[in-house]
């Protein structure tokens, strides 16, 4: 809990028994907006296992909102609980609403807005054709061998020239000269 004026805690099932055991913080402060904004962002932020772009599950993103605002602005004891069953407990019971219609509504607002924008920032700098273009970048760079990876292709490749049998070049030559309607034989005799 990050307000100083909120004292003691009440057990969840207190509250919904009593309302006015719970105590509420008017007004929210900047640090504690950012706290709940960025617990938001990381709980409803997944990376799909095949494209690796970032997603947003809505219905989490909505649950959290609701979740950490209560948590950080009540005296209300929400550590022993799940997430989703707060969420449940709370809607059920109308405590939301009360919580909600005790909080500045424009501290409601800055809240969800900045969650909605940080979320379009991550679809653009994280989504955007430019990421995707340098995540492709990314992967032909690795892909590229260092210094020491092209001396060794460079040996193998050597090594590979020199155990070919200049017979059976001659031979391979003919052959493409001959699919493609050029005589090997008669250009040879044409060049000297």
């Amino acid at each position: 809990m990050l307000e100083e004026n909120i004292q003691g805690l009440v057990k969840l099932e207190d509250a919904i028994c009593n309302f006015n055991l719970v105590e509420v913080s008017k007004y929210i402060p900047f640090k504690t907006k950012k706290v709940i904004i960025n617990n938001v962002l990381e709980a409803c932020t997944t990376i799909d296992k095949i494209t690796k772009f970032k997603k947003i599950d809505s219905a989490s993103k909505r649950l959290a909102i609701q979740f950490f605002i209560c948590n950080l602005t009540t005296n209300i004891d929400l550590s022993q609980e799940e997430a989703i069953n707060v969420y449940d407990k709370l809607r059920s019971s109308n405590l939301i609403s009360y919580i909600y219609e005790n909080i500045d509504e424009d501290d409601i607002s800055f809240i969800e807005n900045c969650v909605e924008e940080q979320i379009q920032e991550i679809y653009k700098v994280d989504n955007g054709i430019e990421a995707v273009i340098q995540k492709e970048i990314s992967k032909l760079v690795d892909k590229i061998p260092d210094e020491k990876g092209i001396k060794k292709i460079i040996k193998e490749l050597t090594k590979a020239v020199n155990k070919l049998d200049p017979e059976k070049l001659k031979f391979a030559a003919q052959a493409i000269g001959w699919n493609n309607g050029v005589n090997i034989d008669k250009l040879k005799k044409d060049v000297k």
